[in-house]
């Protein structure tokens, strides 16, 4: 009896360290994110708060795998949009008026791309659709910082205005 649950005890650790060095592969993998956003970020608090909430949001997910872990990588490669169009929009000089309206598009495309994306699924959409949508916040969060708390809003009104419909769709 002794021997099988240091038997378990022993697998479970294992698993346990297996799943935790999963989840620090994407904590490493969107911590190149954060640091752009620090470096070029507006205010300072917001991108810390904004990079905290990515990167352990990337950790949870990756830890826990399967669904999430599908979210989060969609989630990354939409949020990259809505993190990318601001900062691209700030290096242009001419394009810094129009920097809130550029949050709102980035939100509304990568909110519609991960929208696009649930309706693929068999199942667990819904699981899908919200922790992508959290992945796409935290992401965009940090490039909408830029514009400050007016631009963050934009996105999460962008964010919101596509996937909700969609997860209107996936509960049917």
């Amino acid at each position: 009896m002794t021997q099988i649950s240091e038997l378990e005890r022993s697998a479970k650790r294992a698993y346990e360290i297996g799943r935790t060095r999963h989840g620090l592969k994407y904590a490493f993998g969107a911590s190149p994110l954060a640091l752009l956003a620090y470096a070029e970020c507006g205010p300072k608090l917001l991108c810390l708060i904004g990079s905290f909430g990515l990167i352990s949001i990337a950790f949870y997910f990756g830890y826990r795998g399967q669904t999430l872990e599908r979210a989060l990588k969609a989630g990354l490669g939409a949020g990259l949009l809505a993190f990318a169009l601001p900062m691209v929009a700030c290096s242009v000089s001419v394009m810094q008026p129009w920097i809130l309206p550029i949050c709102f598009a980035g939100g509304l495309a990568s909110g519609l791309m991960i929208g696009l994306r649930s309706f693929r699924l068999k199942a667990d959409r819904l699981t899908f659709l919200s922790a992508a949508s959290l992945v796409v916040l935290a992401a965009g969060t940090l490039g909408c910082a830029l514009a400050g708390v007016g631009g963050v809003a934009g996105m999460m009104l962008g964010v919101g205005l596509t996937t909700v419909p969609a997860a209107i769709g996936a509960r049917a």
